[in-house]
């Protein structure tokens, strides 16, 4: 059985995660017929997230394209804007979101769908598309909505909303979003406003793992906070 690298991807490329169905057959079938008609179903499903895959690849190619006026020999895809290419990746995203709306693929390519509102500029789309997003059946993906969407609260004024996301984040941690990572978050937002609890936060992320790097980490947000 393959490992299903879906968490891991998502923690490593901007959030963004190319999910790979396990194919495993839940029990013995008894009739021939009904073995056939079960592993059609299950290949179907494999073959359409690898394609789901492959479409998405393309469209986080187009995301990281470069920006410039002088593509340098060999560049095959560049834009003159950043916002050209956000929108040329949406619509790439879109389209696998449309084309496999039954695979795990299509979830994130949706959350994509509102990252490439936030790199054009569009905060307001990519909040509308991130709320969509958080309601997903698979946490991963919402998890990751959730942290995106608390980012754009926290740098429009609406600190409120987002301690309440960040808070939720802390209590229910994910394969995408830790429990240290929601913290750091949290503490970041209080640093100007509330150092108290910023340190509170951090002298809790340092007694959970004293011996991590997390812990020095933590260390070091306190020492840069205001007496």
């Amino acid at each position: 059985m393959k490992e299903d690298p879906f968490a891991e991807s998502a923690r490593e490329t901007l959030g963004w995660a190319a999910a790979h169905r396990n194919a495993l057959m839940g029990a013995i079938v008894l009739a021939a017929v009904i073995a056939l008609a079960a592993f059609g179903g299950w290949y179907y499903y494999d073959q359409q997230e690898t394609k789901a895959n492959v479409e998405l690849g393309a469209a986080l190619r187009t995301l990281s394209a470069p920006v410039t006026a002088t593509p340098a020999p060999g560049e095959t895809e560049t834009y003159l804007t950043t916002q050209s290419r956000s929108q040329a990746a949406e619509k790439k995203f879109q389209a696998v979101a449309d084309h496999f709306r039954h695979t795990k693929t299509a979830e994130m390519a949706r959350y994509m769908i509102a990252v490439a509102h936030m790199e054009s500029g569009d905060n307001s789309e990519a909040e509308k598309r991130f709320k969509e997003v958080t309601s997903s059946s698979n946490r991963d993906v919402a998890s990751l909505a959730n942290m995106a969407l608390a980012s754009i609260y926290a740098g429009s004024r609406r600190q409120a909303e987002a301690i309440t996301i960040y808070k939720s984040l802390i209590d229910h941690p994910t394969n995408t979003v830790s429990k240290p990572e929601a913290q750091m978050e949290l503490a970041g937002l209080y640093a100007e406003s509330n150092p108290a609890e910023a340190r509170k936060i951090y002298l809790q992320m340092e007694t959970d793992d004293p011996t991590g790097p997390l812990a020095q980490l933590a260390l070091s947000k306190i020492a840069a906070l205001k007496k």
